[in-house]
């Protein structure tokens, strides 16, 4: 399958994030991540526009995922 250039750089942003993370998964979060890691393409255009950096998406992200796994080891 063909994808556009950008296209193709979120996908491999994508699985740099979730190794970076630590992730056996591509999941939306990664997509996240690498698109907003990009903030001159046309995908980021929005989330950038409102405020969202990387760093900011990121910090989210690895709280959002410790209160999932919080409450499913009921921790």
């Amino acid at each position: 399958m063909r994808f556009a250039a950008e296209s193709r750089a979120v996908l491999q942003g994508a699985v740099e994030e979730a190794l970076q993370l630590q992730h056996n998964y591509i999941g939306t979060e990664h997509l996240l991540l690498a698109v907003v890691a990009q903030p001159d393409t046309d995908g980021a255009r929005v989330p950038v526009g409102l405020g969202v950096t990387r760093r900011k998406c990121l910090t989210r992200v690895k709280g959002m995922l410790q209160q999932i796994v919080a409450e499913r080891t009921g921790q």
